[in-house]
């Protein structure tokens, strides 16, 4: 063989190894602005949902239904294509209120969007009885006046490729489950040792994205809290809203 065919054959094969590496880089770089576009719509969706409980008894329903309208172009953004952008904006918004990914018309995805817990108050320290005389007075006579909620987005992760990636990370990262398969990312490494980094995530958040996973809908669980001063009484006897 020539110098020269030897040159591109060795020019071939480098380029086969670091391919993936390069087409991840893009698509990854892609993918991670996404995400970090969720956290922001996460963060106000949770402060927009602890404004409506404030007005509304700290209610499951409309707490909901303020998080889905904030967190429709992170789940949905089709809408924003082309005219009549206001009824389609609509439109996505009542089909996502059961907060549930729509199967096919959601990449496939299934499961709640949101998890919505009430951190404070305690469901224990509702006075149902008289909670209106109480209202107005400071604890420990009255209520915790302070509505403080915890919200999971399951947000999508879309681009191909990439979101295998990063979901197949954050299990290995977490401890929930090691990969040592071929790198993806490095064909020429056996084993890509991915392997537990950072302390795991709450023990139901690490169930639930392992079983998305197993049914390759791939999403990554944003975790935002807010907390701020009820207007009206709490009434709920459940702490945290249903999924």
């Amino acid at each position: 063989m020539s110098a020269k065919g030897s040159q591109a054959g060795q020019a071939a094969v480098e380029a086969a190894l670091t391919l993936p590496l390069t087409v991840f880089l893009v698509l990854g770089l892609l993918q991670l602005f996404m995400l970090l576009q969720a956290r922001i719509l996460a963060q106000y969706a949770v402060g927009r949902a602890a404004k409506m409980g404030a007005v509304n008894h700290a209610n499951c329903h409309a707490m909901t239904k303020a998080s889905v309208m904030v967190l429709i172009p992170a789940i949905d953004a089709s809408w924003a294509r082309g005219p009549g952008k206001g009824a389609r904006y609509a439109a996505a918004v009542a089909a996502h209120l059961p907060n549930r990914y729509r199967g096919a018309a959601d990449g496939d995805r299934t499961g709640p969007l949101v998890w919505l817990d009430r951190v404070r108050p305690l469901a224990s320290t509702i006075q149902a009885d008289t909670e209106e005389e109480t209202w107005n007075l400071p604890p420990p006579e009255g209520l915790d006046r302070t509505l403080e909620l915890r919200m999971v987005f399951w947000a999508p992760l879309k681009i191909p490729f990439a979101n295998w990636v990063f979901a197949r990370m954050a299990l290995a990262a977490w401890g929930l489950d090691a990969f040592h398969g071929v790198d993806p990312l490095m064909s020429a490494r056996r084993d890509a040792s991915w392997v537990a980094e950072s302390p795991p995530p709450p023990a139901r958040i690490g169930t639930e994205l392992q079983l998305r996973y197993d049914a390759h809908e791939y999403v990554f669980p944003v975790v935002v809290s807010y907390a701020t001063h009820m207007m009206s009484p709490p009434r709920f006897s459940v702490q945290n809203c249903p999924p």
